[in-house]
């Protein structure tokens, strides 16, 4: 019986049991593609994780500072109580009756403005800090008439009462350490001293207190006095 002898061929290992080399070749570049795979994908992951960030000396747990928009301050804002304007009444007030034009003795005279809870002329008095006070003389007996006929309308210009008022007697009113125009006092009395100028002649003339609240609600009380000469 003839026998048939072959050699192994290129691709097949001398051993019976081993795998072609090929094949062998193959696995171990697969095994090395794995294993560098791996270790790109640790080293990218490694790279692309953001670093932990330690809070800053200023800050507080739980608490997120956020800042203003630019160009912008923030600013406490306060809020400033309003008063309604109310009807005046007369004004309260209490004058000397003689009173001498020598230019040396100082009267006084104290006044604080009024609502209408009694009646169009008579109530409690009010508190607020933007009524203005003025304290003029004048020989007109009805004030009244002059006072709404002003064609300037002064009454309603809180700036324009510091000028002289219809038939009001000029510089002839000397005050002493106080102005006669200015704001009421928000609590208490409005106070004035002066002294009447000795060039007025003796005569009845009228003191008038005026209370004008920001041009919108005002009215006066005049009182009659008697002036005579040293």
């Amino acid at each position: 019986m003839q026998q048939l002898a072959s050699r192994p061929r290129p691709d097949v290992q001398a051993n019976k049991a081993g795998a072609p080399r090929s094949q062998l070749v193959l696995i171990v570049a697969l095994l090395l593609f794995s294993v560098a795979g791996l270790s790109s994908g640790f080293f990218i992951g490694a790279m692309g994780r953001p670093k932990p960030q330690k809070p800053s000396a200023n800050t507080q747990t739980g608490i997120v500072a956020q800042s203003s928009p630019a160009g912008q301050t923030a600013t406490a804002t306060t809020h400033t109580p309003t008063t309604t304007i109310i009807p005046l009444g007369y004004p309260v007030t209490t004058v000397p009756f003689n009173q001498i034009a020598d230019g040396t003795t100082t009267y006084t005279v104290t006044a604080y403005p009024v609502d209408q809870s009694i009646d169009k002329g008579h109530g409690k008095q009010v508190h607020a800090p933007n009524i203005t006070c003025k304290l003029f003389l004048t020989k007109e007996k009805n004030i009244t008439n002059a006072l709404l006929g002003a064609k300037n309308n002064q009454l309603k210009n809180v700036a324009l009462l510091s000028q002289p008022l219809p038939k009001e007697e000029s510089n002839v009113l000397q005050f002493q350490g106080t102005q006669q125009t200015k704001f009421c006092a928000a609590q208490g009395n409005t106070t004035w001293n002066y002294q009447i100028a000795p060039t007025l002649p003796a005569g009845v003339y009228y003191l008038v207190v005026l209370t004008d609240w920001d041009g919108q609600r005002f009215n006066w009380y005049q009182s009659e006095i008697n002036v005579t000469k040293p």
